[in-house]
């Protein structure tokens, strides 16, 4: 599965590049994507979209709303399931 990922509130104000000094800036990036990700699994989305399935690619795309305001992406290949 892959995901992207918009910047939410609850990173902004972390301050994410004061946590981890001298890590290459995407790292950073990715290590705050991750940690919100994670949070959010105790969260219910305020609003999600229809799924949609790529049939030229076997893809179902998944978008979500989230209370902080973050917009979650996900790709999942159906051919594995």
């Amino acid at each position: 599965m892959s995901a992207c990922h918009t910047v939410g509130h609850l990173t902004k104000n972390k301050g994410t590049h004061g946590m981890w000094p001298g890590f290459d800036p995407s790292i950073v990036r990715d290590l705050a994507t991750i940690r919100d990700m994670v949070s959010r699994q105790q969260q219910t989305p305020t609003r999600e979209w229809p799924l949609v399935y790529v049939d030229k690619h076997n893809l179902l795309f998944v978008v979500r709303e989230w209370p902080d305001g973050s917009v979650t992406a996900y790709i999942v290949d159906t051919t594995q399931a």
